[in-house]
């Protein structure tokens, strides 16, 4: 189970290892997961918002989405976050 530097387990890892998904279903989520956190920014796994967004793309793979792109635009979208344009 992946840990923070600081030994706290992912949100994302903890959520599938109770939920029980399949292998290409936790590749989907954490995938879909990463992808959020990146484009959120969100470097430290010990975010509290890092429990938010597993649950949200839970959510939205429960509710029968599987493409990652989708999860991870309903994911912002739903989370009402913005992703900061680059230069």
């Amino acid at each position: 189970m992946p840990r923070t530097g600081t030994g706290v387990r992912v949100a994302i890892y903890r959520l599938l290892q109770e939920k029980g998904y399949s292998p290409e279903q936790a590749t989907v989520l954490t995938q879909a997961y990463e992808f959020v956190l990146a484009s959120l920014e969100l470097s430290d796994r010990a975010d509290p918002i890092t429990e938010l967004i597993a649950k949200k793309i839970d959510e939205i793979f429960a509710a029968g989405e599987r493409n990652v792109l989708n999860i991870h635009d309903r994911a912002i979208q739903e989370l009402g976050a913005t992703i900061r344009q680059r230069d």
